[in-house]
């Protein structure tokens, strides 16, 4: 239990020692970047010591680990004293009660997500399952190098090809700690859970503080979007349950009595990562994993895109840093006082290709388009506009590059690189084929994409649909021509034939909801008749349609796309290229409207909606594309991608969820820069009254100023200027610049006539939102309840207990090598053990002690090594086992010399008393006679002869 508080208190210490780095780099956002610091301090530290170890300056140690931590200290420390306005700056923020609150709010947040994956993998700690195996190993072996590149467990001891800067944290962690990392391995659960869910915290509680143009974070907002991105599952339970129903039968195990393991009903939650199949052109069905992020963590593997989650948190808030940008050169000007700025970015950005390789392309593209946003809003020349965006984001890509300079020039890649034979001969197509494959089989179906996404989509469509309706009310054509009466007559006949098609139609999809699949196809003529229908049926739809001919020809080419995508079975064409269209419809028009007017509410709209339009771009992409690596098939580009997915579209569905809620109680406001004028500013949220019980519930959420708090303010709205404030708040003078929240609030009006949301709508509106978050809720309550015998098997947080008790004989031995080699790096070498195939429990001696074996899981190796020639692996994989049995001891020596092995490991695989997998197939099976050669030419280091367990060593 010491490890647990241990490894809180330093990470609370790394973040609050960096807390003036992130005032620095976070300037612009409402809370100053405190939610960050935590994982921004432990990036900082890792990255210092991961230096010194490059530069062979000290090995690779604990203590050097700790210097590390007291160098950016006082760094730290040093900005805060010679920066006088950054201390008045933290002074004056930690000085405000609102402040305070969030403050607690997120330590509390922290510590409550950290304390419930602790508690959770306390009754399931092993580490022998899926990919625990080469997570642990990676972690493992960084934790016990003294050497900086660390060395592949798994390939030799060569450096490793892999993004391990997630596994470097980690190892940096345990070295910090002193922890073993067994039992780090189950607390880094915890941590890596705990940073997402306070970023997740900060990062939404900014994005509302942004658009409320006060520059206060929002508590509530960062609650909700902790609740919805990082506690809440997808929709599958609610598919469980609807085919439950639909299928006519009565399953007496699906509901179950309270106080049973399965209560209310038997979630099949691995089921929920694994909805989809790919039918694949050699006739298998693959099952693609789609993970997300409360998944992750009861399934438990400490994976790259698990590790580099509160990096791509931190990377988003980093970007929102940068859209608050008001002035000329958005990032930094080319002047060495801000070369800091430029080395930030660099790091956050960077950070993401070495933690998580498939995040990186992603957060790149929108940095060029957030860059880009921001420099376009000045009236200048397109040239000068240009200029600085092209010569910022050369600077950025410099100081990324140096940054990571050691992993960029060692890193080689893992894309298969070898164009497909039929487009060989193409250039072009050629060389794209080295890095994407193009996807030839029926593809994901829709209603598998909206059970994935689903709780997002709700508040991100609404969102969208009433800002394009304010849109639509300005194209309105007026005047109009009556309709003629046998035209209005055959319309309404023709809705009443679209009504019955479309019902009959119900039924064909009934049956397939029953038959577990649910497919576009059978689901699209009522979609498309009951879409249609309403306009026809009624004289005001039909006269609403005439007037907006181009809402009218978009609609129905939408429903040609929905149509023409289940015909090619590419259910998600239509939806999506909708979704991506309106998304930039939007979007170019709140980029003309900024032109005119800046203002916060139209800034963070852009922004969502250039989130929107690139999550809609990558579904798209793994729609049609994949990533080339060892699988000839889209498996690792779903798992990468739409797990950024999550994040992209989490965020956007927090920020329209409050813009729902706010919509039509919100004044539209500019910031304006303050010369030597007067200011006003309130230590308190500025609302109006509220008549109505449901607005008093709402109240909590319309965090940006009505036009009545706004005039009570001291804003003058008819004349576009401060006045005296009638309020009882003073209203301090400050010279320019000031931080954000003690800006003009000054009001931006509205040039479009947005639609009126009734009280019985939003509370419908709110009724849904909720049931899905209920049924999202089955996840995180339901299966961790079910995997836990409901919370009653505590074990521990020791991952190798399993260990002990699989391989009771041998795990003595395993320990005694693991200390033997830790007490003198001198000792440390390759290690042999019996070879296996992936998933199987071969390379436990090297997963365990930290050190390499020759080779590990052979296609993990070849996946990460995309460009070897597969015989560098296969062979030394299939010299393993010629050592152990041969008998001819000289071909044992020449082997054993090949591949460079130090120590050779007999143990209960090796002695055949116990097999590579739990079910008890593929026993080794080596004759006594070949196993007793190696202590003719070998020392035994290790004996246990009444159990047939050695270890053999060169010296």
């Amino acid at each position: 239990m010491i490890e647990v508080f241990s490894w809180y208190g330093i990470i609370w210490a790394l973040g609050l020692l960096t807390l003036p780095l992130t005032f620095l780099i976070f300037g612009r956002l409402p809370d100053r970047g405190y939610a960050f610091s935590k994982p921004v301090g432990l990036l900082v530290v890792s990255l210092l010591a991961w230096w010194i170890g490059n530069l062979k300056l000290l090995p690779f140690t604990q203590t050097t680990c700790w210097l590390a931590v007291i160098a950016v200290g006082l760094v730290s420390n040093l900005v805060l004293l010679t920066n006088r306005r950054l201390g008045q700056d933290m002074v004056g923020w930690f000085g405000k009660r609102h402040n305070w609150n969030y403050v607690i709010a997120a330590e509390l947040v922290f510590f409550l997500a950290y304390a419930f994956i602790i508690n959770m993998r306390s009754f399931f700690p092993q580490l022998n399952q899926s990919e625990k195996f080469f997570d642990y190993g990676f972690i493992n072996a960084i934790a016990a190098s003294p050497e900086l590149p660390p060395p592949d467990p798994w390939f030799g001891g060569l450096p490793m090809n892999y993004y391990y800067g997630g596994q470097l944290l980690m190892g940096v962690f345990s070295k910090l700690s002193g922890t073993e990392v067994s039992t780090g391995y189950n607390i880094a659960m915890g941590l890596v859970y705990a940073l997402g869910a306070v970023g997740i915290y900060g990062l939404a509680s900014n994005l509302v503080g942004l658009a409320r143009g006060r520059g206060w974070v929002s508590i509530e907002g960062g609650i909700f979007g902790v609740t919805l991105v990082q506690v809440l599952g997808n929709l599958y339970p609610l598919r469980q349950v609807l085919q439950h129903f639909f299928s006519g039968t009565s399953d007496p195990n699906f509901f179950v009595a309270w106080g049973q393991q399965n209560f209310p009903f038997q979630i099949g939650w691995p089921a929920s990562a694994r909805m989809i199949y790919d039918p694949m052109p050699d006739g298998r069905m693959l099952d693609i994993l789609t993970e997300y992020p409360i998944y992750s963590y009861l399934n438990g593997d400490l994976h790259a895109h698990l590790l580099g989650a509160p990096y791509v948190i931190v990377a988003l808030g980093w970007l929102l840093n940068l859209f608050a940008a008001n002035r000329k050169w958005g990032l930094a000007r080319l002047h060495w006082r801000e070369v800091g700025h430029f080395v930030a970015g660099g790091m956050v950005i960077g950070g993401l290709y070495f933690i998580n390789g498939g995040d990186f392309p992603t957060y790149l593209l929108l940095t060029v388009v957030v860059l880009a946003l921001v420099e376009s809003r000045f009236k200048e020349r397109w040239r000068d506009r240009l200029g600085r965006f092209a010569l910022q984001l050369a600077a950025f890509g410099l100081a990324m590059w140096l940054v990571y300079l050691f992993y960029f020039v060692s890193f080689t890649g893992m894309i298969r690189g070898k164009p497909l034979e039929g487009v060989a001969a193409n250039t072009v197509m050629g060389f794209l084929s080295r890095f994407v494959g193009w996807i030839s089989w029926p593809r994901t179906n829709l209603s598998e994409y909206v059970q994935m996404f689903g709780l997002f989509f709700l508040p991100i469509l609404t969102f969208m649909a009433l800002k394009l309706l304010a849109l639509a009310r300005s194209e309105k054509i007026k005047d109009l021509p009556p309709v003629a009466s046998f035209v209005g007559l055959a319309t309404r006949l023709a809705g009443l034939i679209l009504l019955v098609v479309g019902g009959l139609s119900l039924s064909h999809a009934f049956e397939d909801l029953a038959a577990k699949n649910i497919t576009l196809q059978s689901l699209v003529l009522p979609l498309i008749a009951f879409t249609v229908a309403p306009w026809t049926l009624w004289p005001r739809a039909w006269q609403n349609l005439r007037s907006q001919p181009r809402l009218a020809i978009e609609g129905l080419a939408a429903l040609t796309l929905l149509a023409v995508g289940s015909l090619l079975k590419f259910e998600l064409l239509g939806p999506v290229v909708v979704l991506l269209y309106f998304a930039a419809r939007l979007l170019l028009h709140d980029l003309k409207r900024l032109r005119r007017r800046d203002s916060w509410l139209t800034r963070l709209d852009s922004l969502l909606l250039v989130v929107v339009a690139l999550a809609s771009l990558i579904t798209l992409f793994c729609e049609l594309l994949y990533v080339r690596d060892i699988y000839a098939n889209r498996f690792n580009t779903m798992f990468k991608f739409w797990y950024q997915l999550w994040v992209l579209f989490g965020l956007a569905g927090v920020y329209s969820a409050w813009r729902v809620v706010s919509w039509h109680r919100v004044l539209d406001v500019t910031v304006v820069e303050p010369t030597s004028t007067t200011i006003v500013t309130s230590p308190q949220p500025v609302t109006a009254a509220r008549p109505g019980w449901l607005n008093s519930l709402t109240s909590r959420w319309s965090l940006l100023p009505t036009r009545q708090a706004a005039t009570e303010a001291g804003v003058n709205l008819a004349f576009n200027q401060t006045t005296p404030a009638t309020s009882a708040y003073p209203a301090p003078v400050s010279p320019a610049p000031v931080p954000l929240q003690e800006r003009v609030i000054a009001p931006a009006q509205p040039d479009l006539n947005p639609p009126k949301i009734s009280s019985g709508w939003r509370w419908a509106w709110l009724g849904l939102l909720a049931f899905l978050m209920f049924s999202a809720s089955a996840v995180p309550v339901l299966a961790y309840w079910q995997t836990t015998n409901h919370y009653t098997n505590r074990q521990d947080l020791n991952g190798e207990t399993w260990y002990a008790e699989t391989f009771p004989t041998e795990y003595p031995a395993m320990r005694w090598l693991r200390e033997y080699t830790r007490q003198d790096p001198a000792r440390r070498g390759v290690v042999l053990e019996v070879n296996g195939m992936n998933y199987s429990w071969a390379s436990r001696i090297s997963v365990y002690t930290g050190l390499p074996t020759v080779i590990g899981w052979p296609f993990h190796e070849l996946q990460w090594r995309g460009n070897l020639d597969e015989l560098a692996v296969w062979q030394p994989w299939l010299d393993m086992t010629k050592i152990y049995e041969t008998t001819d001891v000289e071909e044992a020596k020449t082997l054993l010399h090949k591949n460079h092995v130090r120590y050779v490991f007999v143990g209960q695989v090796e002695n055949g008393t116990r097999s590579l997998f739990s079910d008890g197939h593929e026993f080794k099976k080596f004759s006594p006679e070949a196993l007793a050669k190696f202590a003719g030419f070998m020392k035994t280091v290790y004996a246990d002869p009444a159990n047939n367990i050695y270890i053999y060593a060169f010296y």
